[in-house]
């Protein structure tokens, strides 16, 4: 799925299409963050930059993503603990996958020399240091260490991978306000959404009062509240399995 501005018309487009699966769901949300920072940044005097920076414009689709907890029952029913279970659990996967997909981009640009055997062996490398054993079929191709060359972002937009994970850490900042008070995390995130155009993403953390993703004590605390947050969901979903078969 996409969102794109009809900047003519002044509204944003969304085309998403539905295979049946909880990522559905998600791709959708994520578009509506999109979209409603693209609506509520409307008002900036630059006709030409209604958005963020680019280090900066996943931040808005992924605390939507979050923002959209509370109306997940209306869509999975009986299985909404087992969609935030996975969804908290991808974040977590999606963070260490940005950071191995930044290195891989960062150690081929300082060695443009490489040859193409020497890329895909520096992918096999970074590939153990960050995730577990994959299997890959003893497919010759992917064994060699061609992933890479299926993901669009190293070759379309260079370094853009890693904003992904700056997002997530601003999402499970709003998250954590928002279990406590949703109104306060919802003020915020209007806030970004209001005065992004033409703004970076430290900018905008300047101006909401956030953290920053660059500091270990950021990354500390929300791995900490991550984590209880997974062994919260884990156990609802168990509780909520037990209860069906019963």
């Amino acid at each position: 799925g996409f969102m794109s501005p009809l900047s003519y018309y002044k509204v944003p487009y969304i085309f998403t299409s539905f295979g049946g699966s909880s990522f559905d769901y998600t791709v959708l949300t994520h578009e509506f963050g999109h979209a409603f920072q693209y609506s509520h940044s409307l008002q900036s005097k630059y006709l030409l930059a209604n958005g963020p920076s680019l280090d900066a414009v996943e931040s808005f689709s992924m605390v939507m993503e979050i923002f959209a907890y509370p109306y997940v029952p209306m869509y999975f029913k009986q299985d909404s603990f087992k969609f935030y279970l996975d969804h908290l659990k991808a974040n977590i996967g999606q963070i260490i996958n940005m950071c191995f997909g930044d290195e891989f981009q960062q150690v081929v640009y300082e060695n443009v020399d490489w040859t193409d055997g020497e890329r895909n062996q520096a992918y096999l490398d970074l590939q153990k240091k960050y995730t577990l054993p994959i299997d890959k079929d003893n497919n010759p191709f992917l064994m060699e260490g061609n992933d890479w060359k299926s993901n669009s972002h190293f070759i379309t937009i260079p370094f853009y991978y890693i904003d992904y994970g700056f997002a997530i850490t601003i999402a499970l900042q709003l998250y954590k306000i928002m279990k406590v008070d949703y109104k306060k995390a919802l003020d915020i995130y209007i806030k970004l959404c209001e005065q992004s155009a033409g703004l970076n993403l430290m900018k905008l953390i300047e101006i909401t009062g956030l953290k920053s993703p660059f500091e270990e004590e950021t990354i500390a605390e929300l791995a900490e509240f991550l984590k209880g947050e997974v062994e919260i969901a884990y156990a609802n979903y168990t509780h909520s399995k037990q209860k069906a078969s019963t």
